[in-house]
């Protein structure tokens, strides 16, 4: 069992058994001819995941973590099994550092690379790649970041604790994604842009206007929510939705009033 410092559970181990069967089928699939080592449930700001430790043929014991209807979200790789431009992306970011692990991560169609190395003086950090070896983020330092940015994170967190920030890279652009955790355990993320202005903040269903809860709980209907994001900037502010339908990503956007402005992709 793993218990975060606030006494919320982070993760417990479990037997087999006690995974749904969607997860205990996509583990034997995974599995092959290998040897199951040890289960996980693990609890992650109201998403529910289970990591499997799983003997591969090589001999090695490799994590792989599945959504609850047995989707595989990620698995542990190694270097030498990636393409060469990311290999190359890696070994550029580890510098003189140490290389601790990577997760091969799926979102959709979409494969990237979450690696995790320690600096010589053994602080760790963590950073992705995407399939073509572009650095999508690194994790960074509050005192690395510009005085604007700075002041912003502070803003937004103000008596919450700073968890992480990630600066992210995304068609040249820079900005900067914060989490926090209340006194509650409740982990909020938030994204500042590279001049200091609040990007978008998560939020919690009842934490957005009553026209729009009924918008947004009339089209996910039997669906589940994962994650509410309101944003704000140049475009009209409206809230993004990430929800699970069928089986499937379910993401829409609902202006401030309660409109439906359609799927996303």
């Amino acid at each position: 069992m793993t218990v975060a410092a606030n006494g919320m559970l982070l993760s417990i181990e479990i037997a087999p058994g006690e995974v749904p069967p969607a997860v205990q089928t996509a583990i034997t699939t995974q599995m092959g001819q290998g040897r199951l080592e040890g289960l996980a449930k693990e609890f992650d700001d109201g998403e529910t995941t289970y990591k499997a430790g799983i003997t591969v043929p090589s001999g090695d014991v490799r994590d792989f973590t599945f959504a609850q209807d047995g989707t595989l979200l990620s698995e542990e790789v190694s270097l030498s099994e990636l393409p060469l431009p990311v290999q190359t992306t890696i070994t550029t970011q580890v510098g003189q550092g140490k290389l601790e692990g990577i997760d091969k991560t799926y979102d959709g169609d979409k494969t990237s690379y979450e690696a995790t190395a320690t600096n010589p003086a053994g602080q760790e950090r963590n950073f992705t790649v995407a399939d073509d070896g572009t650095l999508e983020s690194e994790e960074v330092s509050l005192t690395d970041l510009p005085p604007a940015v700075q002041a912003a994170i502070n803003k937004q967190a103000g008596k919450n604790k700073l968890t992480g920030i990630d600066e992210t890279f995304d068609d040249a652009v820079t900005s900067y994604e914060a989490t926090m955790a209340t006194s509650t355990g409740r982990m909020i993320d938030f994204t500042i842009s590279d001049q200091g202005d609040l990007v978008s903040r998560e939020v919690l269903l009842t934490e957005t206007p009553a026209a729009v809860q009924n918008t947004i709980t009339q089209t996910i209907s039997d669906g589940t929510i994962s994650r509410i994001d309101r944003t704000y900037g140049t475009k009209p502010p409206h809230f993004e939705i990430e929800g699970e339908k069928g089986g499937e990503s379910f993401n829409f956007s609902v202006g401030m009033k309660g409109k439906f402005l359609g799927m996303d992709d």
